[in-house]
C-alpha cells in the first residue's frame, strides 16, 4: 500500500447510539474520513480494511480493537460506526469499554483487502465529544439515550441528503460539460464554415477585380513610388517571384526579361514613351518594327516588351544657283544664307561667293520647314511630364 502511504485523513467523531447494532447495544460513535492520494487528490471507490484500536495512552494498553471493510464513495469519503465492527480483543461488547477511567487514544490503521501488513493512518487522543457516552453507563438514562439517538439519526439523514445533492450536482456538471462540448463543436463548425465562406468571397472579389482591371494592365500613376497602391507594382525592371505574383507571371511571362530561379522581370518603363504593338505586315505605322531589339533580356521584333532607340526622319533641303547674283539664288527647306563683310566692303546683294550657306533643322522658312521652332536638346522629344508607370498584379 505504498501508493497511499501518505494519505491525509479528515476525522470527525460524534457521539451517538445505535441500539440496533448487535455488537454495541449503547453508545457507538461515528468515524468519517476522506482518503486522499500523495498529491492531495481524493481516491474514489477504493476498497480497504480498517483497524480501530482504543488504548489507554499513545502506545498503552489496548481496551478495544475492531476491524471494518470499507469502500470509499465517489468523493473519496467513507463512514463507520466505532464499536460496531468485528471485535479482535475478545471483550464481551463495546459497552464494557470504560470511558470514565481514562482519556483514551484511538489508533487507525489500514491495509488492502487480502494483505497482512497494516499501515498506520493516525494515532490521536480522542476528542471530548465521545465522552458524552459516559452518560450511557449511568442507570436510568434511557430518555437521554433515545434523545441522542434521534438527534444523530437526523444528522445521518442530513448527511445522506447532502451526499445526494452532491451526486445531483456532479450529474448536472457532467451534463453542463456535455452541453458546452456540443456548443464548442458547433461553434468550431460554424467558424470553419464562416472562414470557408470568407475565403470564397475573397476569391470572388479577386476574380471580379481581375475582370475589371486584369493583371498586366499598365497605367500612368501620378503619385510617388512610395505611394503605389496595393495590387500594383512599379515598372522599374526589378525581378519578382512567380509564386508570389502568379497571375501577373501567367500574363507577361518572360516578355520583359529572362525568367530564372523562379524570378520574372517587370517592365522597365523609366524614361520611356509607350507605343502600341503593330504587327501589320503592310501599311504599318511602325515601318521599322522588324528591327526592334531586346532590352534587358526582353523580347525583340514586333512583340510586347521590345525596344526601339530614338531616331529622326531625314530632314531635306535644296539650294539652287541660277547665276552669280544674289537675286538669282534660290533656297528651300532647311537651307538659308547670310551676307557677310569681306574686306572693307559690305555686300548686301553681292555675288554668291560673298554669302554663307548654312543648314539648321530649327530654322528656315516655316511654310517650307515643318521642324522650325524646336529647341536644341540631348534627345528628340515632345513636351512631357513625369509619371510613374505601374502594372497590375
Amino acid at each position: 500500500m505504498k501508493r497511499i502511504s501518505l494519505i491525509f485523513v479528515c476525522l470527525s467523531i460524534v457521539a451517538t447510539m445505535y441500539a440496533e447494532e448487535p455488537s454495541c447495544t449503547r453508545g457507538c460513535f461515528n468515524y468519517q474520513a476522506v482518503i486522499r492520494g500523495p498529491e492531495g487528490n481524493v481516491l474514489p471507490l477504493l476498497s480497504v480494511e480498517l483497524r480501530i484500536t482504543l488504548r489507554t495512552s499513545e502506545n498503552g494498553e489496548v481496551r478495544w480493537q475492531e476491524t471494518h471493510n470499507v469502500v470509499t464513495d465517489n468523493y473519496g469519503t467513507f463512514g463507520i460506526k466505532v464499536g460496531a465492527g468485528g471485535d479482535t480483543t475478545g471483550a464481551p461488547t463495546f459497552d464494557h469499554v470504560n470511558f470514565e477511567a481514562v482519556h483514551l487514544w484511538m489508533q487507525v490503521e489500514f491495509r488492502e483487502i487480502g494483505k497482512t501488513l497494516w499501515e498506520p493512518l493516525s494515532n490521536e487522543r480522542m476528542p471530548t465529544v465521545p465522552y458524552a457516552r459516559v452518560a450511557f453507563n449511568t442507570e436510568g438514562n434511557e430518555a437521554f439515550d433515545r434523545e441522542f439517538g434521534i438527534i444523530y439519526e437526523e444528522l445521518d439523514n442530513i448527511q445522506a441528503l447532502v451526499n445526494n445533492q452532491l451526486d445531483d450536482a456532479a450529474a448536472q456538471m457532467a451534463a453542463l460539460n456535455e452541453q458546452m462540448a456540443a456548443m464548442s463543436a458547433s461553434y468550431n463548425q460554424q467558424l470553419a464554415t464562416m472562414n470557408q465562406q470568407i475565403a470564397t468571397l475573397n476569391s470572388q472579389i479577386t476574380n471580379l477585380q481581375n475582370k475589371v482591371v486584369p493583371p498586366g494592365t499598365i497605367i500612368a500613376f501620378g503619385g510617388p513610388s512610395s505611394a503605389i497602391p496595393e495590387g500594383w507594382l512599379p515598372c522599374d525592371g526589378t525581378t519578382r517571384s512567380s509564386s508570389t505574383y502568379p497571375e501577373l507571371f501567367n500574363v507577361i511571362g518572360s516578355s520583359w526579361g529572362p525568367f530564372a530561379g523562379g524570378q520574372f522581370t517587370l517592365p522597365d518603363l523609366r524614361g520611356m514613351f509607350l507605343r502600341g504593338v503593330d504587327t501589320r505586315t503592310s501599311g504599318s505605322d511602325d515601318p521599322d518594327g522588324n528591327s526592334r531589339t531586346s532590352r534587358n533580356g526582353s523580347l525583340s521584333g514586333r512583340n510586347v516588351g521590345s525596344y526601339q532607340g530614338d531616331k529622326i526622319r531625314n530632314i531635306k533641303g535644296v539650294f539652287k544657283t541660277k547665276g552669280i547674283e544674289y537675286n538669282h539664288t534660290v533656297v528651300e527647306g532647311c537651307f538659308s544664307y547670310n551676307t557677310y563683310n569681306l574686306g572693307s566692303s559690305t555686300h548686301a546683294s553681292g555675288a554668291l561667293n560673298n554669302a554663307a550657306i548654312s543648314i539648321s533643322a530649327n530654322d528656315g522658312i516655316t511654310s517650307q520647314n515643318p521642324m522650325a521652332g524646336f529647341a536644341d536638346g540631348g534627345d528628340i522629344r515632345p513636351k512631357n511630364v513625369y509619371v510613374n508607370y505601374i502594372i497590375k498584379y
